[in-house]
């Protein structure tokens, strides 16, 4: 009984008609077939079998010159529901204060300063060497070991005997100085503040992804049949047809799939079968929709009602009846938590408030503490055999 179905009910009403109706769920909207047969909504319309098909039917111009389209009943709104992002695992921690451009940044101007380091001491060598200065070998680990300390904070010995030494541990102070808290600053935020998977907001955001979308019938990209625009045929190409059981299963098994649904006039969404309760908190709508299309009623060419239909459809636009038809449809067939669960879907709730530290925020640290205690521990262990075997 959705608001099609309402829309007909009541030009039979109003005319003292009787309505016959024809279920065709198997085969959905169907198709014609090169040999001429066809199926489903549009087969039922050309084997003369019935004189109205209705079922969010859009202005697909491959069935125009089959049936005849009625004025427009409404809006839809194409999109697809993607799953929603998890929180990230907290050995992350430590490498999420910056992005990953910042990271690379620091990176280049940490080797950039070594090498100015190591250039300045071997020079201040030649010009002024000092009594007691440290082998020619030992300079460029010093230097690596002197940023080291820079970006951690700590002091650093640097003969200032040149001008230029003077000049660069100056510059070098400052930048680390900055760099050691911008990232304090940002790791705070980072610990207290729970930070998730990066969302897919937008069509853009979702052709970027790779993510492929499915539903339960290739009739959903009619309308995207000769897309032109590089980010519509991508989504378009992506687009894969599964049966209801696998869908819903992958709806509650799969991260790298969308699924497509429709947006109502009003801001309803309107669901496949297999998208049920649990998968809607699982998943979460795109804030734009992928196209939008007109919805409209295929009806035979030779209906003698269709002047009368055209007339009535629009006395329901203009007076909003249509608004309370769609919310009395929604709530008969869906229900409305499931409407609330992706109304909500990306409203903030106490998941994602500020939390008290944890030990799981610290995996980071014990991540890299492990990890350089082993590369220590194996580089020793080297070092020892190495020596044993020249002595």
């Amino acid at each position: 009984d959705g608001t099609e179905i309402l829309m007909v009910l009541e030009l039979c009403r109003r005319h003292n008609c009787t309505l016959e109706i024809e279920l065709v769920a198997n085969s959905e909207w169907g198709q014609v077939y090169p040999n001429g047969s066809a199926d489903g909504l549009i087969g039922s319309l050309i084997d003369r079998r019935s004189d109205v098909a209705v079922a969010a039917i859009y202005r697909w111009y491959n069935w125009y010159q089959y049936m005849t389209m009625s004025a427009y009943t409404g809006r839809s709104g194409v999109s697809a529901l993607v799953p929603r992002p998890r929180l990230l695992p907290y050995w992350q921690t430590p490498f999420l204060s910056f992005p990953p451009s910042l990271w690379l940044m620091v990176a280049v101007s940490f080797c950039v300063g070594t090498v100015a380091v190591f250039l300045t001491e071997h020079a201040r060598h030649h010009i002024r060497p000092l009594s007691g200065s440290t082998s020619h070998n030992n300079r460029l680990i010093d230097s690596i070991f002197f940023m080291v300390s820079l970006y951690v904070e700590q002091s650093v010995p640097l003969p200032n005997s040149l001008l230029a030494g003077s000049m660069l541990l100056t510059f070098l102070l400052f930048g680390g100085f900055m760099i050691g808290n911008s990232y304090a600053g940002a790791l705070a935020c980072v610990m207290t503040i729970p930070r998730y998977e990066k969302s897919i907001d937008t069509r853009a955001d979702f052709a970027a992804s790779g993510m492929k979308w499915s539903g339960p019938t290739v009739a959903w990209m009619n309308s995207l049949l000769m897309a032109e625009q590089p980010e519509l045929v991508t989504i378009r190409d992506r687009y894969e047809v599964h049966g209801g059981d696998t869908l819903a299963r992958y709806s509650h098994t799969r991260r790298d799939m969308g699924y497509v649904h429709e947006r109502l006039q009003y801001g309803s969404y309107a669901l496949e079968s297999f998208i049920n309760l649990n998968a809607t908190r699982l998943l979460q709508p795109l804030k734009e929709d992928v196209f939008w299309e007109q919805i409209v009623t295929a009806c035979s060419k030779t209906w003698p009602l269709m002047g009368y239909y055209d007339d009535l459809i629009l006395r329901v636009q203009q007076n909003g009846i249509l608004r309370y038809w769609e919310l009395g449809s929604v709530i008969r067939n869906m229900g409305l938590e499931i409407q609330r669960n992706l109304a909500n879907a990306r409203v903030q709730d106490s998941d994602h408030e500020p939390v008290k530290l944890r030990m799981a925020h610290f995996l980071g640290v014990f991540f890299i503490l492990f990890v350089g205690l082993s590369l220590a521990s194996v580089i020793f262990v080297a070092e020892l055999v190495v020596y044993r075997a020249n002595s």
